[in-house]
């Protein structure tokens, strides 16, 4: 027996830029069903980790073509990417929902509780708010396109999307991009 789950948007992986990527979804559409799907049961497990647990949440350098120079791989492309979210919108968007953050010697910048689960808290109070539906231990083993709509397999379960978004992060692994 097949099920049919019908959907608006879908986000594929719960870390940073799922997260990210659905609130960005709800926040410009308001009217449109987002939900974020995980296939672990453990959300935004590399914020938790990140900084030594502490989460380095940005680099201190409020202009772009510096910040780029601090990924040669991919500054091309981030330069592009910070010309619409850059530091000072990380720091505004984070400070705006309750979250200080402080600057180290080095420059990076962590919340000032050094603590990442206050980053943690802040993004799953946000998708709370916006109304984004999250979905964990739903691993997606297929996806297909079928005239305007997309069809992503889980478990058997057929789950019908008009707009897909992948935000499952990097594998050092060949079986991570499966």
């Amino acid at each position: 027996k097949v099920n049919f789950i019908f959907l608006k948007i879908v986000v594929i992986g719960g870390g940073a830029a799922g997260f990210f990527a659905a609130l960005s979804c709800k926040h410009h559409h308001p009217g449109y069903s987002v939900t974020l799907f995980e296939k672990s049961e453990k959300l935004l497990a590399k914020v938790k980790v990140s900084g030594g647990g502490r989460c380095n949440v940005t680099h201190a350098c409020f202009e772009n073509s510096q910040l780029a120079k601090f990924y040669p791989r991919g500054g091309k492309q981030l330069k592009k990417a910070f010309f619409q979210f850059n530091t000072k919108d990380t720091v505004q968007w984070f400070e705006s929902r309750g979250v200080k953050l402080k600057t180290e010697a080095d420059n990076r910048m962590f919340p000032v509780t050094d603590n990442s689960q206050t980053i943690i808290d802040c993004l799953i109070r946000e998708v709370e708010k916006l109304g984004v539906i999250i979905q964990k231990g739903v691993s997606i083993s297929n996806i297909s396109k079928k005239e305007n709509h997309f069809i992503l397999t889980s478990n058997g379960t057929k789950i019908h999307a008009d707009k897909i978004i992948i935000a499952s992060g990097g594998s050092p692994k060949i079986e991570g991009f499966n």
